[in-house]
């Protein structure tokens, strides 16, 4: 098979809409391809390890890290970062791009016809999908649920409606509902997990994505950490956890008889933490590892955090910051794998859908200490429960290498 040349556009917003892609790219570099792999220069030295082409473009957060989901659907925003995107395009000229929630290059793609993969989750499918009980009783959830998909569509074209608008300006013309089923979507998930509405989208159920590039140099302590019923696994990738937060749960963990492993990520440094018996910390640690050798993880509830834990058999205990960890932490709740610690109230939802997400990740930062301290607790009183539906699950969805799977499947459908 001759050499292809990909092109990643990955969302730099938090860690995880990177490594997925890196985790792809890599397959396809072993495979024998060029991968070139589009990120803001700010990020390029997390990523050195890395056997795909960083390139650098244009962000879509601040300098500070700040995101403001709004402003993704202002037109001002969005064209000359379309218009970057294509200028790459047009430069290293790719068999296909690989997208993972940066909207403006699903654009560039359309408009310089070039084939799109979009690496995807089922919840955030354009007409919507089966999305978990919040907690609402039986006959109010079978009321509701029915609306949600057509709601979900219509705001989500109201919110690509100036990125239409320049697509047409580029002199392309197309309905949305035609653009939807000209990308292919790639999800790394059950298909089971979040089934969706529209069954005519082109879909591809893949195994987990998952990165450890990261962990170049375990720490020495790791390999002596294995599950004793006490030990516990804090990590929140690149949310915006508080930091002296992260440090006294850590501390009030060890002081609660747990032994506790810390992946302090880009939050806090791991010297921030005070030197303790049982307190372990690294700025970053293999997941797919470090979930078999802990009895409870407690996270941020995105996905590819929580389904490495629960390949592993390892509970999860989720507080989530945005929308999509808030549906993820409540649909493993409800397959019985975790604890989603969120209530969401009709402000929250009015919130989620006008895209004013700084409500949701506030919830996130006030919820207290004690509250994830008893949380714990109870969870490791019930953890007889919780393995039972962890067994189930995987029986379901079977470890399989999702990258491998990914790379093969866009390599096969690349002319």
């Amino acid at each position: 098979m001759r050499q292809k040349t990909y092109l990643f556009f990955p969302v730099e917003i938090g860690l995880a809409h990177i490594v997925r892609g890196l985790a792809v790219g890599e397959a396809l570099v072993s495979r024998g391809h060029r991968v070139f792999f589009a990120l803001p220069k700010s990020k390029h030295h997390l990523f050195r390890s890395s056997t795909v082409t960083l390139i650098d473009i244009g962000a879509y957060i601040s300098a500070f890290d700040t995101v403001n989901v709004r402003e993704f659907s202002n037109h001002a925003f969005l064209k000359p970062l379309v218009a970057e995107e294509i200028a790459l395009i047009k430069k290293y000229r790719p068999d296909c791009l690989v997208i993972d929630f940066r909207i403006s290059a699903l654009a560039a793609g359309l408009i310089t016809k070039t084939p799109v993969f979009s690496l995807s989750l089922g919840e955030s499918l354009p007409y919507g999908s089966r999305l978990p009980n919040p907690g609402f009783p039986q006959f109010l959830y079978r009321f509701l649920h029915p609306m949600v998909g057509p709601i979900y569509h219509a705001v989500l074209l109201n919110y690509l409606k100036p990125l239409m608008q320049i697509v047409r300006e580029y002199g392309v013309k197309i309905s949305f509902d035609s653009w939807f089923h000209e990308i292919s979507w790639i999800l790394s998930e059950p298909s089971f997990y979040f089934p969706p509405y529209n069954k005519t989208l082109p879909l591809t159920y893949v195994g987990p994505l998952s990165w450890n590039g990261f962990a170049n140099k375990p720490p020495s302590w790791l390999s002596r950490i294995r599950p004793d019923g006490r030990t516990v696994y804090l990590t929140f990738g690149g949310t915006g956890f508080d930091r002296k937060k992260l440090i006294s749960l850590s501390v009030l963990l060890v002081k609660n008889g747990y032994r506790v492993i810390v992946s302090s990520s880009t939050i806090a440094d791991p010297g921030d933490f005070p030197a303790l018996r049982n307190l372990y910390v690294a700025r970053f640690l293999p997941g797919k590892d470090i979930t078999k050798r802990v009895d409870l993880m407690i996270c941020h509830g995105g996905y590819g955090t929580m389904i490495e834990a629960v390949e592993n058999m390892t509970p999860v205990l989720a507080l989530p910051f945005n929308p999509d960890q808030i549906l993820h932490g409540w649909r493993m709740q409800e397959l019985g794998v975790a604890r989603c610690l969120f209530a969401m109230s009709f402000p929250d939802l009015k919130e989620i859908f006008t895209f004013n997400w700084g409500r949701i990740e506030d919830k996130g930062r006030r919820l207290p200490i004690k509250t994830i301290l008893e949380e714990t607790r109870l969870m490791f009183s019930h953890y007889g429960k919780y393995k039972k539906a962890l067994l189930a699950f995987n029986e379901k969805y079977p470890s399989r290498d999702g990258a491998a799977e990914t790379a093969l499947y866009v390599e096969r459908q690349t002319k």
